[in-house]
C-alpha cells in the first residue's frame, strides 16, 4: 500500500519559479529606473533608485516563491535573495572598486579670470581635461 502522504516542507524546490523571480528583478530594475526619471529629478531620485532596487528584491523574491511546494516557499524567497543579493553586490563592488582606481583622471585648472568694469561681476575661464 503507497503513502501519498508527504510531512510538510519536503519535495523538490521547481526552479522555474526561482528563474522566474531571478528574471522579474532583472526586469524591474530595467524598466523602473528609465520611467523614474521621467518624473522626478535626478538629484532627487538618487535615494529613491536604493529603495527601488530592494523594493525589486523583496518583489522577486515573492515571485520566487509561486508555484512552490507549501513548506517549500521560504527556502525558495531565501536562494532568490541570495542570488540577487550576490548579483547586486559582486556589481555595485566593481564598479565601487573601478571608481576608487579610475575616479581621479580629470583635473581641473582655472586659466584667467577677469572682473567686469563695474566690479561686481567675475568671468572665470575654466578647463576641464576629463
Amino acid at each position: 500500500m503507497a503513502n501519498d502522504s508527504q510531512a510538510v516542507g519536503t519535495g523538490p524546490l521547481r526552479v522555474n519559479g526561482i528563474l522566474l523571480g531571478v528574471a522579474s528583478f532583472f526586469g524591474l530594475i530595467t524598466v523602473v529606473p528609465p520611467l523614474w526619471g521621467l518624473f522626478v529629478p535626478l538629484d532627487v531620485s538618487t535615494g529613491a533608485l536604493w529603495v527601488c532596487l530592494a523594493g525589486a528584491v523583496a518583489l522577486a523574491c515573492l515571485v520566487g516563491t509561486r508555484g512552490q511546494p507549501d513548506g517549500r516557499r521560504r527556502s525558495a524567497a531565501m536562494i532568490v535573495g541570495f542570488v540577487l543579493a550576490a548579483l547586486v553586490l559582486s556589481v555595485a563592488g566593481g564598479c565601487a572598486a573601478m571608481d576608487a582606481i579610475l575616479g581621479d583622471f580629470s583635473q581641473t585648472t582655472t586659466d584667467a579670470r577677469v572682473v567686469s568694469p563695474d566690479g561686481r561681476l567675475v568671468a572665470t575661464q575654466v578647463y576641464v581635461d576629463t
